[in-house]
């Protein structure tokens, strides 16, 4: 399997190509994860210092972030390699300013363990948008 990641001001771009042991085709995804301009208005644009640790991981991390209001609602989803949706981590809500911390375990949204693999966490808060990678061994 070969990932490669590019990113431009507006879009998330991810490649996946499995090529199978013995015969067939190569088959190849491509995702586009279209994120919103950000905000430049820094009363509104929260400080979204994000960080994932440990990563790698085995059974769970941590997503650090730190929002400098609270009238903004934050919703954090984590995504797969052929950017599927695999869990909502928090949906539309309001944070008290300062830092914050969200624990993934490795699952997704009906409770199942996901393969290893490279996953995505999006946090949306206002008009910012941050995406970084995470890598899930076993």
């Amino acid at each position: 399997q070969a990932v490669a990641l590019s990113q431009d001001a507006t879009r998330l771009y991810a490649v996946a190509v499995y090529r199978p042991a013995f015969s067939g085709p190569d088959t190849t995804w491509l995702t586009e994860i279209s994120l919103p301009t950000p905000v430049t208005d820094p009363v509104h644009t929260p400080n979204i210092n994000d960080v994932c640790y440990p990563n790698p991981f085995s059974n769970s991390t941590t997503i650090k972030f730190e929002v400098n209001n609270n009238t903004t609602s934050t919703s954090i989803a984590v995504y797969n390699i052929k950017g599927q949706l695999v869990r909502h981590l928090v949906q539309s809500q309001k944070f008290s300013p300062g830092e914050q911390t969200i624990i993934w375990d490795g699952q997704d949204d009906r409770g199942r363990t996901v393969p290893a693999g490279i996953y995505f966490y999006k946090i949306n808060s206002g008009g910012y948008c941050s995406s970084k990678k995470m890598v899930l061994i076993k």
